[in-house]
């Protein structure tokens, strides 16, 4: 260490870093009184390919809730109970879409006194939500939806709406596909191309 090093004044701690009210180092021992230092990447939706995340949720988000309205109109005009089951999956995927956002939204929240860190962890328990709705939401209508058709027998009908879900959900989730792995591509140069 230089004399120049030592004569300089240490910078203050930002708020958030893991100091205490008493301005001990938050991590216990006896250090200089200086917390953890945070990467702006470490905890947050900064990190590598995390630039157009809330675009590639808005887009899946769409994606599930345009296949929810085909399967929904396919069901109801053949009469397809199956049909219907899976608009209501696809309704929970759209849900399960929103609670992204709102994970999205609410880990960009910057460190404070209580979440040193940051709030990016939080984007998990959001993630871990989005998927229990998808599967009890989507689940337990198929499964209401089964026994119903088991009870009161119903005719297969014809397949064309079918096809015509597959056709359109095959579109809508691919250009969701597209945009997912674009960004986590990241971005390209020329040459990379």
């Amino acid at each position: 260490m230089s004399a120049d090093d030592e004569s300089r004044p240490e910078p203050e701690p930002e708020p958030g870093t893991g100091t205490g009210e008493d301005g001990a180092a938050a991590s216990g021992g006896a250090g200089g009184g200086r917390g953890p230092v945070r990467s702006p990447s470490v905890g947050s939706s900064g990190g590598p390919g995390a630039g157009g995340s809330t675009a590639t949720v808005l887009v899946a988000a769409g994606a599930n809730f345009g296949v929810a309205l085909a399967k929904g109109v396919a069901g109801v005009l053949s009469g397809s109970s199956a049909m219907l089951a899976e608009a209501a999956h696809s309704v929970a995927d759209t849900i399960t879409e929103i609670l992204l956002l709102t994970a999205l939204r609410r880990s960009r929240r910057p460190a404070d006194e209580d979440h040193p860190l940051g709030h990016g962890p939080e984007r998990y328990i959001w993630a871990l939500l989005g998927s229990v709705a998808t599967f009890v939401g989507g689940g337990v209508f198929a499964l209401y939806d089964g026994v119903h058709s088991l009870v009161h027998s119903e005719s297969p009908g014809s397949p064309v709406a079918s096809y015509l879900v597959l056709a359109a959900a095959f579109l809508l989730e691919g250009f969701s596909l597209r945009t997912g792995l674009k960004q986590a591509g990241g971005p390209r140069t020329s040459a990379s191309r």
